[in-house]
């Protein structure tokens, strides 16, 4: 399938964290960029960022939190 632009955005932003060495999750589960895409965009719900940083302020992990259903 096919990416709009909005999720190829997305989508290079996140391979860039990952190959940076930062943990994707989706609500708590070790993710992909792909598999996080198609749920902020594919799923009816929403999301919110979860940053964790290092003692550096490099971000290390980004989890990806579902805080609304809009299926229900």
């Amino acid at each position: 399938m096919r990416r709009t632009p909005a999720e190829q955005q997305l989508y290079d932003e996140l391979c860039a964290y990952e190959q940076n060495g930062c943990a994707l999750l989706l609500d708590g589960q070790l993710s992909t960029p792909g598999k996080v895409v198609h749920a902020c965009f594919r799923e009816h719900c929403s999301f919110m960022r979860d940053i964790v940083e290092d003692e550096n302020s490099v971000i290390r992990e980004i989890d990806f939190i579902r805080i609304k259903d809009y299926s229900r």
